[in-house]
């Protein structure tokens, strides 16, 4: 028997006096019954949405190192052309870590880069595909252990090299730089206050419960937390507000 409005409008009274969503499937009968409006649409948003969410930034944090940074020396191997953009490469990864890079600077060396490592275009996805082969050896087992499927990931690297992770990460929620794999151009640069409009966008209802970092590059989303915590060397430490 399908679900009324009136079912879904109790389950979303039932969210806004929790303080974590409630997931259901996609294939629920409860989707079924009431995607056939913008309304209904919009009411089963915030079911999934809605409320207080965990939120975590992926590189030095879930994972252990700057998988962006990785990445690019592993196209180097595929593409020996790039090597010469090493140099340019190390410095902004030391500038971005001291907080010493302006967005509009990373956003504008970054650009150019993009553009030269897909090049290649059509073997993005292998390349991929291929690095997490290789490197989801350095995905940390205890966050991989605390993530959950309502859970939020936010990054400064391409929300499509973190896509490449799949099941591991547990959650489909993730966040990042936007990159037109037609042309190479960087869409949208996730970094910095970018991060907070980027998550505000993607998640209005939603306030943060958690967020977990390594960078207070992250300082918007560290002030909207509710808790915040800083990961450094292995050890998860709350940050003061």
């Amino acid at each position: 028997m399908p679900y009324s409005f009136d079912f879904v409008y109790l389950i979303v009274c039932l969210c806004k006096c929790n303080k974590k969503p409630l997931v259901f499937p996609l294939c629920h009968p409860l989707f079924c019954a009431t995607l056939k409006s913008k309304a209904h649409t919009k009411c089963v948003s915030f079911v999934v949405y809605g409320g207080y969410m965990r939120v975590f930034d992926f590189d030095n944090t879930i994972y252990d190192g700057e998988s962006v940074f990785d990445f690019f020396l592993f196209c180097v191997k595929k593409q020996k052309y790039l090597l010469k953009y090493m140099p340019l490469m190390i410095k902004d990864l030391i500038f971005y870590k001291m907080r010493l890079l302006t967005e509009e600077k990373l956003y504008e060396q970054a650009s150019g880069l993009t553009k030269e490592i897909v090049k290649n275009r059509e073997h993005a996805n292998d390349y991929i595909e291929e690095f997490w082969r290789l490197n989801s050896h350095k995905l940390k087992s205890e966050f991989l252990d605390m993530i959950e499927e309502s859970d939020i990931i936010i990054t400064a690297s391409p929300a499509i090299l973190i896509e490449g992770v799949g099941g591991r990460l547990k959650t489909k929620n993730i966040i990042g730089s936007v990159i037109d794999l037609d042309t190479g151009e960087l869409k949208f640069m996730c970094f910095r206050s970018n991060k907070a409009k980027a998550f505000n966008k993607a998640y209005p209802k939603v306030k943060i419960d958690e967020f977990y970092t390594d960078s207070l590059n992250d300082m918007p989303l560290i002030n909207a937390a509710e808790k915040a915590f800083l990961v450094k060397k292995g050890k998860i430490t709350a940050i003061e507000k």
